[in-house]
């Protein structure tokens, strides 16, 4: 029999003796199932033991009606009878936790209105609990007030007030603020959810309190940086008009007042990700090694600086000179907001000439591509087998936090080893190019890490502050396009289109987590429904309207159609948890014109390995990161077969000029691996190739005494005069932008 028991905190580890399939409803509180027989040694070990009755559910349609219009910009929950689909927006079965929305009430300006209901009409009280757990955790996610109105009655003699049930729930909703109860409907309670919070949106919502975030506010705010200093906050000025500060969510939610006129009126960032060093074992002998010999110039004075977020392999000798010191000048390593650790060129030394290297600087335990990135920019073996292009250069290190795995599940999809959050990539950056402006050199920059879940026209404040750094003289900025062509990730329609379009999202096994943003241009989308597989029963669920929705054990997360304050489009960013294994389909109704677009993302490989679109796009697949203005954004070529390598990004959704260049990019000789050359595929050995090219410019300029040194922009337009074109394709374009950059053109452009 099914029993629900009150007890000690102590006790919770013994019901397992005699009892089972335990449900913990809270520390004092359990349901279990027990034999009748075991009942009195439960009694002496509990302080109450109540039967799992049955409740009835009654059908006082008129007092719902009255009550239905007294409550607006709440969640109203009506357990009883099962409402007409026209009075409600979901509903709720309480025998099988499964909720549904209509679609269909047509006065959408009341608060949301769900009919939690049985179809027998009767219910039991472990279901009962269960059903006001979660309208309350619903309202709990949404930050919003929610109104119980419960027409339940006890089956038989039972008196609902009278029981442990009933105490329970009480309990339960008692520890929210506002708490109240009135006889005239049974049990009404009015939970206040956080309406002060910092910003209407889903997932920012979904965030928990302990989190740690970064909040975007503008510099020209009047208030003092040591007032939020002594709240504990970090405050971290940026660039332009804007700063960061670092906190727990709690600390900002608890001066949320004073916080939101301050407050970029979006509160949305990017997990960024980098594709992993792999290294490739089915063509070694096809492994490409840059015909850099007798070059005048090697990067002497200029720093070659990556960001990333494992750590690099100091001991490598790729790194190191030919009698066995670093060649590493900095290395930073992020701990908290813009607060990290430093080691300078003798501590790594030291570390070097120690039995024990990694008790004083951490050293990689896998797979390292900060260390590949390096090695084929300006690296060399002590052989004398391998020799990059910048092998005279020194390097510059920041390694940056992975984001926690909540905030990857909610902003990006699986948590990702190299998934960061993106405001540590432009901290990272500026630690970088600060510590070189210190020491009075250029710096080469390579920023690997890209996105897709924005509207990939770099209008965000982040990407507009790094191609403010990327303007800097002394400064070029190099990201590759990223390798998502061929991942199955967007899909994108423009022009005149009218009807029904359907697009499905694949998932091949369960315990998936999908993110995904929908943007158009210069179109409304009537309707934008998302359909569950064929085999899972169930409504579509209309993504268009905001909310958190729960599907059998899957749940939908939508902001809802809104206009974005940074170009003015309508974009719908949607999170699907947990979705059951087959075809998803997201259907729109299009009436678009002849200058209109549709886009759709899913995140990116590293964080996204399995679900994909079908149909799908391999154009507008270039990384959000490399749209940004100013920097020098490079594709991978492959030498042998004389096209872009398959995974190369290509194409933007507004047509410029993107990438700037393509370059080797297939088997490229790299390290990934301690004490391991091999081939390494992708756009990140094409953009690092460019990181050594620029590198050598830099030192040719320095030794010409050019002052100032060239910024981005410039050594773009160098670069662009000596790429390759071929007459058969014409440029500008989508796959090699201004041409292909080969490497026997870099004795050219060192000239005198």
């Amino acid at each position: 029999m099914k029993v629900i028991v009150e007890h000690d905190e102590k006790v919770s580890s013994y019901l397992g003796q005699y009892g089972v399939n335990i449900e913990e409803l809270n520390k004092f509180h359990t349901i279990l199932d027990i034999e009748e027989k075991y009942l009195p040694w439960l009694r002496e070990l509990v302080q109450h033991v109540e039967p799992n009755f049955e409740i009835r559910l009654g059908d006082k349609q008129q007092q719902v009606d009255e009550f239905l219009f007294n409550h607006s910009n709440a969640i109203v929950a009506v357990i009883g009878t099962k409402l007409q689909e026209d009075q409600i927006d979901s509903s709720y079965n309480i025998q099988t936790g499964s909720i549904q929305q209509t679609f269909k009430r047509h006065n959408p300006k009341l608060g949301e209105i769900i009919s939690c209901y049985s179809e027998t009409g009767i219910i039991d009280a472990a279901a009962y609990i269960r059903c006001v757990y979660y309208l309350s955790n619903l309202a709990k996610e949404r930050h919003k007030p929610i109104t119980l109105y419960a027409d339940v009655e006890g089956c038989g003699e039972k008196n609902i007030g009278d029981t442990l049930t009933y105490k329970i729930i009480n309990e339960y909703l008692s520890s929210f603020q506002k708490y109240q109860k009135t006889e005239k409907t049974g049990i009404s309670n009015r939970l206040d959810r956080q309406t002060g919070t910092l910003y209407d949106d889903v997932f920012y919502q979904s965030i928990s309190l302990d989190e740690e975030i970064y909040i975007l506010v503008l510099t020209e705010d009047p208030i003092d940086e040591g007032y939020y200093e002594t709240l504990g906050i970090q405050y971290i000025r940026l660039l332009s008009n804007y700063s960061l500060l670092y906190a727990r969510k709690s600390q900002f939610e608890a001066i949320s007042d004073i916080l939101r006129p301050r407050l970029a009126p979006e509160y949305r960032w990017n997990i960024l990700t980098y594709p992993p060093c792999q290294q490739d074992q089915v063509n070694p002998g096809l492994t490409y090694y840059p015909p850099v010999q007798n070059l005048r110039y090697r990067g002497r004075g200029v720093y070659i600086g990556v960001v990333a977020a494992d750590d690099v392999d100091y001991t490598n000798e790729a790194l190191r000179t030919l009698e066995g010191t670093t060649r590493i000048a900095y290395l930073w390593e992020q701990i908290s907001g813009d607060i990290g650790q430093e080691y300078l060129e003798e501590q790594i030394n030291n570390a070097l000439i120690s039995p024990t290297p990694e008790e004083i600087i951490k050293l990689p335990e896998e797979e390292t591509t900060s260390t590949m990135m390096l090695a084929i920019a300006g690296g060399r073996d002590l052989a004398g087998v391998y020799r990059g292009i910048a092998s005279e250069a020194e390097f510059v290190i920041a390694k940056v936090r992975t984001a926690s795995p909540e905030l990857q599940r909610i902003y990006g999809g699986m948590p990702s080893k190299t998934g960061i959050f993106q405001p540590d990539a432009l901290i990272g950056m500026i630690k970088l190019i600060d510590f070189a402006t210190q020491q009075g050199r250029p710096i080469v920059l390579i920023m690997p890490f890209n996105g897709n879940l924005d509207a990939h026209d770099a209008f965000m404040p982040i990407q507009q502050m790094i191609a403010l750094l990327a303007r800097r003289p002394n400064v070029t900025v190099i990201i590759p396009v990223g390798d998502e062509a061929d991942k199955r990730h967007h899909y994108n329609i423009e022009g005149e289109q009218q009807g029904l379009r359907r697009i499905a999202l694949s998932v091949p096994m369960p315990n998936q987590n999908i993110v995904g943003v929908i943007y158009t241009l210069f179109m409304n989308l009537a309707t934008v429904n998302l359909y569950p597989p064929a085999d899972i029963s169930g409504d579509p669920i209309n993504i268009k309207i905001p909310g958190v929705t729960r599907f059998g054990e899957t749940t939908i997360y939508s902001t809802g159609e809104e206009i974005s304050f940074l170009n003015g489009n309508k974009q719908i960013v949607f999170r699907i948890e947990n979705p059951g294994i087959g075809e998803w389909q997201i259907e729109v109704f299009l009436e678009m014109g002849i200058i209109s677009r549709l886009d759709i993302w899913i995140s990116q490989q590293a964080l996204n390995p399995y679900i994909t679109l079908n149909p799908f796009s391999t154009f507008n697949t270039i990384g959000s990161s490399a749209i940004i203005n100013g920097a020098m954004s490079v594709a991978a070529y492959d030498q042998n077969t004389m096209t872009i390598v398959r995974s190369s990004g290509r194409g933007t959704a507004d047509n410029r000029i993107i990438p700037t260049l393509a370059t080797y990019g297939s088997n490229v000789v790299g390290t990934c691996i301690r004490g391991r050359w091999g081939g390494v595929t992708g756009t990140l050995p094409a953009a690092s190739l460019m990181g050594g090219v620029t590198a050598a410019l830099y030192s040719k300029f320095i030794d010409e005494g050019l002052e100032p040194l060239p910024n981005t922009l410039v050594i773009n337009n160098i670069i662009i005069s000596s790429l390759r074109q071929f007459d058969t394709i014409q440029y500008p374009n989508p796959n090699q932008g201004y041409g292909v950059f080969a490497t026997q053109s870099l004795t050219e452009l060192l000239a005198p």
